[in-house]
């Protein structure tokens, strides 16, 4: 049976470099990890990777054809037009005809997220050819903060309604799943993330001062701002490094020349993040706990962290503390000072006992992981 993975992150970028794709990373691990465990199906012997990831420059539709494991596994990145709106549409077009001229019935498609981009050729071609539809929820935009807001939530509640079956990182999302099909829904509860380390483990003694980095967007879902404004309650043992871009870059500069404690290096390449972080000894989720963000995706780098081995100190996200990663990480209220000042000297103080603690919680990845994979494989096996 074939499965067609819908997206618009990518999986490989050989021989993408004229399209110049702008995408996330994240996205990318995650597909690549839900891809993985879908090959492990016993009923799956055809996969394509179907991608409208965007870039700068469009044009014809450009695809790699590789066969790996057990059965042909096939990427395919549509083509689009011109700039703004028209390449929205003319990607969404390009996406909808593929559908109608390439699915059957007998087809499963798993689509990354509903928004309009993806949602639209879905509902299309859903109609005329009755394939069976997976959703991957890592967000839902229909309760979060986002443009368009009523319009996501629309498009969201049709695949509600018409989804055989669902994965998602998020126990609220999970739920509104189940009240929108009267607990009937089928749903597989994922963390995952590529868990390969980067960095060559090694024990350290107490820091004498404590080295923390944040690293991702800079805007105000995910707390920085706040985090920095509690760093004059620990400027005489901790230092704070952040990575990363958004709509704060430019106040972060500033504020990284009146803290003596911060340091701002903007967006890195792979290779300076992978020196950067080697130098760490804490990795901060500051992502607020009242904010829909929270509440609606799984902050999956605090996968990335300690799968190298290295100890977390995060908000108290119910995400997070209802994961089977949460007996790992260190939480911190995130508007209290007193309360990071205390978790921070609590990591300076047990720093070798919770480093190490952390480093044998690799073996639990795995095992976590492997039956993230078992799920999946089970909810797609049985839609036979």
């Amino acid at each position: 049976m074939r499965l067609i993975y819908f997206t618009n992150s990518v999986f490989s970028e050989e021989g993408l470099d004229n399209r110049k794709l702008k995408v996330f990373q994240a996205g990318n691990h995650r597909s690549r990890y839900i891809v993985e465990a879908i090959k492990k199906c016993n009923t799956i012997t055809n996969i394509i990777f179907l991608s409208q990831a965007p870039g700068t420059a469009g044009g014809v539709q450009n695809q790699i054809e590789r066969t790996q494991d057990k059965f042909p596994f096939k990427e395919v990145y549509i083509g689009y037009f011109g700039r703004g709106i028209i390449q929205w549409v003319t990607s969404v077009v390009s996406t909808t005809l593929w559908f109608l001229k390439n699915t059957n019935r007998e087809d499963i498609v798993v689509v990354y997220n509903f928004l309009p981009r993806t949602a639209i050729p879905i509902i299309f071609s859903k109609f005329f050819r009755n394939y069976k539809l997976i959703v991957q929820f890592e967000e839902l935009y229909g309760y979060m903060d986002y443009p368009y807001k009523p319009i996501c939530w629309l498009l969201e509640r049709f695949s509600l309604q018409s989804a055989i079956g669902f994965i998602t990182p998020s126990h609220y999302i999970a739920d509104i799943l189940r009240k929108y099909r009267n607990n009937n829904a089928r749903i597989v509860m994922s963390y995952g993330y590529p868990t390969i380390p980067i960095l060559k483990h090694h024990f350290q003694q107490s820091p004498t001062r404590l080295q923390l980095i944040y690293s991702g967007n800079l805007d105000s879902e995910r707390g920085v701002l706040n985090f920095i404004n509690l760093l004059p309650y620990v400027t005489d043992f901790a230092d704070l490094t952040i990575t990363g871009k958004g709509p704060f870059s430019s106040l972060i500069e500033k504020l990284s020349q009146t803290h003596d404690n911060l340091k701002f290096l903007g967006f890195v390449s792979e290779d300076q993040y992978v020196n950067v972080l080697s130098e760490m000894h804490v990795c901060i989720n500051p992502t607020p706990v009242d904010s829909n963000f929270a509440k609606y995706t799984f902050p999956s780098k605090v996968i990335f962290y300690i799968s190298n081995s290295k100890i977390v100190l995060s908000t108290p996200l119910e995400v997070i503390k209802n994961s089977p990663y949460q007996k790992v990480i260190q939480f911190y209220e995130g508007s209290n000072p007193q309360s990071l000042r205390d978790s921070l000297l609590f990591i300076k103080e047990n720093y070798q006992s919770l480093s190490e603690r952390t480093r044998q919680f690799s073996a639990e990845i795995q095992k976590i992981q492997s039956k993230e994979s078992e799920d999946i494989s089970l909810l797609i096996d049985r839609l036979q």
